[in-house]
């Protein structure tokens, strides 16, 4: 009864670009199409009459399928319009089929048959599972970096929070999830953000934010970095990715250091002796007013100089350069702690003997040699030839 001899029938039936089984009630194949045969790895002939179960199901569901199938054939279960089950072909490949499925039936309404059209959506399944892992790849990345990260839509509201982000705000996933930037963040510290938030999106280009203050919650401000990377879909704005770097610690040693600065020049400025900082390839990076009174120089003048050779001290430059070399990898100066007496030349020409004490620090990853510097002209005259 399943089985179809009208020639013109079969001939449609084999242009069809799906697979279509026919199965009868006792799960005997009663008509494959060419896509079919094909799919399965069979000739047509060769399919026809056997048992759908025991050929084409593979081993370790094949009960399970079968059982389904009696029960649907017996009205002991509605019928299952689309279902998704894998076969076996001749090769033992196994390929996913998506199946969907219309039942024949007799003039009383029992169930003779099942006639189902299917399509092979393996590739596509292992492509969404693919797709799923790298997603659920990045996430893990996105969960486990120090940075704050969140995700707006179309419409600007949050749809993705990651665990950093929720800390440094002080607020729950939960209640993140669904915020809208411009609405549901009123704090008076949002209007920068906001601001290049809106630039990011009306350019559709990677906007970076510095320093920005920002109180997401009531008496927690915070300062943040980072940038606001537009999504596009169809050239138009689909949402916005936002990282934001916590910089609340950052800033206030900057503003510590600042302080540090600011205490260390009026020092400076008062001191009697001359004050000389040098960097590790010995070249001059500050100097106080009492050494530009004694060498001639203004700081503006003399910074960047080699201070050697700007003063004319009298040393070995080849044994100076070695010097400044090991001084540049470990911060160990042979006159560290110890006090030196030298010649050295004012801008003049003019030469007069100089004290000086030396010591290192460390700036900015990189070592320095400070020196307090003196004229003793006047107590070299005082000692008798």
């Amino acid at each position: 009864m399943l089985s179809i001899d009208n020639e013109r029938t079969k001939y449609y039936l084999n242009l069809l670009q799906v697979m279509v089984v026919a199965i009868n009630a006792e799960g005997e194949i009663t008509l494959v199409n060419q896509k079919g045969a094909q799919a399965l790895g069979y000739e047509i002939d060769d399919l026809v009459g056997k048992n759908w179960f025991e050929t084409c199901i593979p081993s370790y569901c094949r009960e399970k399928v079968k059982r389904v199938f009696v029960k649907v054939m017996y009205g002991e279960l509605e019928p299952i319009e689309y279902n998704e089950n894998p076969i076996i072909t001749m090769n033992e490949d196994e390929r996913l089929i998506a199946w969907h499925n219309t039942y024949l039936r007799d003039n009383e309404g029992i169930i003779l048959g099942i006639i189902a059209s299917g399509e092979d959506i393996t590739d596509y399944r292992r492509a969404e599972d693919e797709l799923f892992n790298i997603k659920d790849f990045y996430r893990n990345i996105l969960e486990s970096i120090e940075d704050g990260v969140f995700v707006t839509d179309k419409n600007d509201s949050i749809y993705y929070v990651n665990h950093s982000f929720a800390l440094l705000a002080g607020i729950s996933l939960y209640h993140l999830i669904g915020k809208n930037i411009f609405n549901d963040f009123p704090g008076e510290n949002m209007g920068l953000f906001k601001e290049e938030y809106l630039k990011a999106k009306q350019n559709l280009q990677p906007v970076y934010y510095d320093m920005i203050h920002l109180d997401l919650v009531p008496n927690k401000p915070v300062v943040v970095s980072g940038w606001l990377t537009p999504k596009t879909k169809n050239n138009q704005f689909d949402g916005m990715i936002c990282t934001m770097e916590d910089m609340t610690e950052h800033t206030k040693t900057i503003e510590a250091l600042k302080d540090s600065e600011q205490v260390f020049k009026a020092i400076s400025f008062m001191a009697k002796d001359a004050i000389i900082l040098v960097d590790s390839s010995n070249s001059l990076v500050f100097w106080n007013k009492a050494a530009e009174e004694m060498f001639g120089y203004k700081l503006e003048e003399a910074r960047g100089k080699n201070l050697h050779e700007l003063i004319g001290a009298n040393v070995d430059q080849e044994k100076i350069g070695k010097h400044f070399e090991h001084f540049h990898n470990t911060g160990e100066a042979t006159l560290n702690g110890k006090t030196m007496e030298t010649i050295v030349n004012r801008r003049d020409g003019s030469a007069f003997p100089m004290e000086m004490s030396v010591s290192s620090v460390k700036i900015k990853d990189t070592w320095h040699a400070i020196g307090i510097a003196r004229d003793i002209s006047d107590r070299k005259k005082l000692v008798p030839e």
